[in-house]
């Protein structure tokens, strides 16, 4: 007979093998120091921010031994979610060393050549998405014992590709966010900026008692709890913009300046008050009714933001706010990749023109043709003073959350996104500029696509989000003509482009008359590589 403290080992292993399919989430450390961090702005300005406790002061700012000026950016609004006081100062362009409170910042560099790109990062947790997978037949009657499953398909389908959990792991797996695993890669890779192209706060409802175990055993049984249940907080609040982002990304903040965009997750009616608190470089907006967390109520938020230029001696940056497009097919999620075996002409889904459609789109993921002229109004007016502010002797990229000539497949066809920024961009001359290049994130996996006849478009919407579930491919694309209307020149695909769905992170190199792009992750840095002429 085993002695009782074998015994006890043994049962204690069998029982820790029984629950070894069940990710452990270690609770975090509270933080060492406030968040801190520097953000590029309009005209090239460097803005500090430090997010501190309602009941401290902002932290002293200094930049090469003087003291700067430093403003409460946004005070505490508990009511709202958001207990904390964010501080805010403008720092000297090419500052050599600056401190706020006891945190040394990252310098500015006049010259930088080396851009890190990431996009698309936050953990995902959306319980109803209107997905395009039906319910299967055998879930039925189990699934309709939970509650949070009312007037919904709450099957696998539906939980396909939006519920992730805590696993830091590279493998595109359904458990798997790993933010901050490539955040910190990317830190230690160091870039002279990060880019940063938007969607930064997935966690839009609170992760449910149980879910699908994974897709292959849907049938069989659910995680109690779900693998996301460490993630304590949803919606546009502190704590979660803290989980999803300023935690994991805490070491990226340190290692450089940021240009950061604001996605679609950041519109008013989604998280677009924390995106004001802490990410926008410019003053906080007036007080507008909007429906915030479900409920019609007045808060800072502004539907539209203008756009504005970051220049540095051999590049500069158009940044342009992309969030609010009512696209045709919904969301990105709501495509389902399915491509053609052959195309000779690709084109986008003009909301001018209903009947063109290649299939009919459902108006509960957002489309609605009465809303095309306002918008395309609001983005012929941001091309158009984004065009005017542009050095003409410098080579530019464009920064916009939504991609402009992005391909994607839904129902056997390819399809052109955006196809509302197109028609602008177009109107406006956008491209008959110095722009080399369009940078996007959006859609949820990485893309390169080489133009004959059109700058190329880059798509990094694969920074730790869960990626794109269908399985598209660029392949019987290339050699295809894509168009848009209003005499816009024709483009054709090259052989170059490619489409790929892992996790990854990006650097942009600045070299003399070119741009070097590096894609990939862990063992698979350098996956791709891409040279972009200046």
């Amino acid at each position: 007979m085993l002695p009782l403290a074998i015994a006890l080992l043994i049962l204690s292993a069998s029982v820790a093998d029984a629950f070894s399919s069940v990710p452990e989430f270690p609770a975090s450390p509270p933080p060492p120091a406030p968040p801190v961090y520097v953000i590029m702005g309009p005209d090239s300005v460097p803005i500090a921010r430090a997010i501190v406790d309602a009941t401290e002061d902002c932290p002293v700012l200094m930049a090469d031994g003087k003291t700067m000026i430093v403003t409460t950016h946004a005070e505490p609004d508990p009511d709202h979610g958001f207990p904390e006081r964010v501080c805010s100062g403008d720092l000297p362009q090419n500052y050599t060393l600056a401190s706020f409170g006891p945190t040394e910042l990252p310098s500015v560099k006049s010259g930088p050549v080396n851009f890190g790109i990431i996009g698309d990062t936050g953990l995902r947790v959306k319980v109803k998405n209107n997905g395009t997978l039906p319910c299967p037949a055998n879930l039925s009657d189990t699934i309709v014992e939970y509650p949070e499953s009312a007037g919904v398909c709450f099957d696998y389908g539906e939980w396909k590709g939006n519920i992730q959990g805590m696993e830091q792991s590279l493998n595109p797996v359904s458990t798997s966010w790993p933010y901050q695993l490539m955040a910190d890669e990317l830190a230690g890779k160091n870039p002279d900026v990060i880019i940063h192209v938007g969607d930064f706060l997935y966690g839009e409802t609170e992760c449910p008692d149980v879910c699908p175990v994974d897709e292959e055993n849907a049938t069989k049984g659910f995680y109690d709890p779900c693998p996301c249940a460490n993630m304590t907080s949803h919606g546009d609040q502190w704590s979660s913009w803290q989980e999803d982002f300023f935690e994991p990304s805490r070491k990226l903040l340190l290692a450089a300046p940021w240009i950061i965009l604001r996605g679609n997750h950041e519109i008013c009616t989604r998280s677009g008050v924390g995106w004001f608190r802490y990410l926008d470089p410019r003053p906080m907006p007036p007080l507008q009714e909007w429906k915030w967390q479900g409920v019609k109520q007045y808060v800072p938020c502004s539907e539209f933001t203008d756009p504005y230029v970051v220049t540095y001696h051999d590049v500069q940056w158009l940044v342009v706010d992309s969030s609010q497009v009512a696209s045709v097919g919904g969301g990105i999620d709501h495509y389902d990749g399915d491509c053609p075996t052959e195309v000779t002409v690709i084109t986008g889904l003009d909301p001018r023109n209903e009947s063109a459609f290649p299939y009919t789109p459902n108006s509960s993921h957002g489309f609605d043709p009465s809303n095309f002229p306002a918008e395309y109004g609001n983005y012929t007016e941001i091309f158009a003073e984004g065009k005017s502010m542009l050095d003409s002797h410098k080579p530019v990229g464009l920064l916009s959350h939504r991609p402009l000539y992005a391909i994607t497949c839904h129902k056997g066809s390819y399809l052109a996104l955006d196809y509302t920024l197109q028609l602008a961009a177009e109107a406006t001359g956008l491209f008959n500029s110095t722009i080399k290049f369009v940078l996007s994130g959006h859609y949820h996996l990485f893309q390169y696509v080489e133009y004959e006849g059109r700058v190329p478009t880059l798509v990094f919407g694969h920074g730790g989000t869960k990626l794109f579930d269908g399985d598209p491919n660029i392949a019987t694309a290339v050699g295809a003509t894509v168009l848009t209307e209003d005499g816009a020149p024709a483009a054709v695909i090259t052989a170059n482009s490619t489409m790929y769905k892992q996790f990854g992170f990006g650097l942009l190199e600045v070299k003399e008359e070119r741009f070097e792009v590096t894609e990939g992750a862990g063992a698979a840095w350098q996956r791709f590589n891409f040279t972009i002429p200046a």
